[in-house]
């Protein structure tokens, strides 16, 4: 019995401690092609699928530091909607909407510099990763952004301690491991029988 709390331990702690990077974009994009940024942020998860459904064909790319293209992932986008229609519904089947909002997941790599997003040949928005400073803390370059969200302690990334949102998911993804970890100790350790 005690193996079996030692091995769904492990498998536990190795799929926590494996969980790979991505990049997560929470956008919003509009018929007209205009993109509005929500949420950026680096964090433990798994790469999105992409719809291949739709009229509009897309593009993410992410280019390296160098100029290189690091990933690309081709998705259509349908700007129309299906409203649930009940037993004496009147409306239509299919309505237009302007905007598709997403949460986009990304595979993270370590020299990427930009992630583009392409409508067709067209280049509809582009971001410019983080960069590292001497000290090894992720620096948000924010262009385009009014005075008050440009400060060091707001942007993407940033919270209110100061710690980034990817520090502190790291440092609670080891916390959890080292509780898993030393519950599975205490479970396994020979007990005296009295």
């Amino acid at each position: 019995m005690r193996i079996n709390f030692v091995i769904v331990g492990l498998v536990l702690i190795f799929s926590l401690v494996s969980a790979e990077q991505i990049y997560n974009l929470d956008l919003d994009i509009y018929k007209n092609d205009t993109v509005v940024l929500n949420n950026f942020k680096i964090a433990s998860g798994s790469v999105s699928s992409f719809p291949q459904v739709g009229e509009e064909e897309h593009t993410f790319r992410i280019i390296s530091n160098e100029g290189h293209q690091l990933y690309s992932e081709d998705f259509k986008l349908n700007f129309v909607t299906y409203p649930f229609m009940g037993p004496n519904a009147t409306g239509p089947d299919v309505v237009d909407i302007n905007l598709v909002r997403y949460s986009w997941k990304l595979p993270y790599f370590e020299d990427a510099w930009k992630i583009q997003l392409y409508h067709g040949n067209k280049k509809i928005f582009e971001y410019e990763l983080l960069v590292e400073e001497e000290e090894g803390l992720p620096v948000e370059e924010v262009e385009d952004m009014p005075e008050s969200e440009t400060s060091e302690e707001s942007g993407p990334g940033a919270s209110e301690s100061g710690i980034s949102e990817v520090e502190e998911e790291n440092g609670g993804m080891c916390f959890l491991s080292l509780v898993l970890l030393l519950g599975m100790a205490v479970i396994c350790m020979p007990r005296e029988d009295s």
